[in-house]
């Protein structure tokens, strides 16, 4: 999960909003896995699994990418858009000129 939320591949969003599915699919899994078919082993083995799906939100909330911070990307588009403007006033200007 680490690798995968590094990559924004997995968000704890997608995780978290995807928490019923995984109950299921956890018990449905331990209920295969067990070898007996009474409710208690299937409940030990599927509490762990369910742990470490939430351990794993945790940690896919904890290794996401932060967005950069405040007003400094606006900042430079403007920039960059005003001197793109500029050039072009400037070419038009000489154009003219000629």
């Amino acid at each position: 999960m680490l690798f995968l939320a590094r990559l924004r591949v997995i968000t704890a969003r997608f995780l978290w909003t995807r928490f019923r599915y995984a109950v299921l699919l956890i018990f449905v899994a331990a209920a295969l896995l067990t070898p007996s078919p009474d409710p208690w082993t299937q409940t030990v083995l599927a509490v762990p699994m369910l742990a470490m799906y939430v351990i794993s939100i945790a940690v896919a909330w904890l290794a996401a990418p932060r967005k950069a911070a405040g007003p400094a990307v606006p900042h430079l588009r403007l920039v960059a858009a005003a001197a793109v403007l500029d050039q072009a006033w400037r070419r038009r200007s000489a154009s003219a000129d000629s």
